[in-house]
């Protein structure tokens, strides 16, 4: 198989993931800190269309969603054939995105635009989530095995 196959099926693997993961529940979390009977769940698409909102409004957890610019950095130099800058992109991507569940035990994210300002507590992840890492991994998977020396080409 040639490199050029191999780089379109990553390629194509990765993007696919990315885009399956906004059409499913990224996270669930409840709108109280002490009832956790009410959960609410956010899809993807939500997280990746208004995350740069709660960056602005200086929300940590939000720093998470700098991995997505950092994955279309990654994709970007993968299809150039420059391994090793996406391969530390896709890990940047992969602390950024895990680095989401962490800072939100200690600030919770308040939902910008509610309304009724609305703050979700106690985060989980959702396949959604899993999907979106996956992306990320594979990305830095490829990049890992194809920037050693006998495989480039």
């Amino acid at each position: 198989m040639s490199q050029l196959t191999v780089r379109r099926i990553v390629l194509g693997v990765a993007v696919g993931c990315f885009i399956v993961s906004l059409f499913l529940p990224a996270f669930s979390s409840t709108d109280s800190e002490f009832d956790v009977t009410h959960v609410v769940f956010t899809q993807g698409w939500t997280a990746l269309a208004f995350g740069w909102i709660a960056l602005i409004f200086i929300q940590t957890p939000a720093i998470a969603w700098l991995a997505n610019p950092f994955f279309l950095f990654a994709l970007r130099d993968f299809w150039r054939r420059q391994y090793q800058s996406s391969m530390w992109l896709a890990v940047a991507c992969l602390l950024f995105g895990s680095s989401f569940f962490l800072l939100s035990l200690f600030q919770p994210l308040l939902v910008v635009f509610s309304g009724n300002g609305q703050t979700l507590y106690h985060p989980k992840q959702e396949v959604g989530f899993a999907i979106w890492m996956i992306s990320f991994f594979v990305i830095f998977l490829a990049s890992a095995v194809l920037s050693r020396p006998e495989t480039r080409g």
